[in-house]
């Protein structure tokens, strides 16, 4: 089993994900969360709780709750969540990610990291952070 941590999962379509993982039993899922909401299924779902605008409280939890991927459904519709978002890049480039610089090339990321999952790129979101691609 794969530890599944989706970001924005306790409402909206993170929500929708994180049954739908839930829902097959192959992977435990969790949802991280800025402020600890419940967030249930048929089954309790863990739900970790880390300061969004903090790479290294986002981290810190990663870490310990021992996930393995991270889905990321936070919008980017206000500042604060456009901060979070960033805070959750930037720790990823902190781990040697690839510069995102466009969406394409974010896709081709994804895929070289981890070759063996399939992946999904929200295109939208990832054109409104870093532009569209030249």
């Amino acid at each position: 089993m794969v530890k599944v941590t989706v970001s924005g999962g306790s409402n909206g379509l993170g929500k929708v994900i994180v049954r739908a993982i839930a829902a097959t039993g192959k992977h435990e899922v969790s949802v991280l969360s800025r402020q600890g909401k419940e967030t249930t299924t048929e089954n309790p779902i863990p739900v970790l709780t880390a300061d969004y605008t903090n790479p290294e409280s986002i981290a810190s939890v990663l870490r310990s709750n021992g996930t393995e991927v991270v889905i990321s459904t936070i919008g980017v519709l206000f500042e604060d969540t456009h901060q979070s978002m960033m805070s959750l890049w930037s720790l990823g480039f902190a781990w040697g990610w690839y510069d995102l610089t466009s969406y394409k090339k974010s896709e081709k990321t994804l895929n070289e990291m981890f070759p063996e999952l399939e992946t999904i790129t929200f295109k939208s979101f990832m054109a409104r952070c870093f532009g569209e691609a030249k």
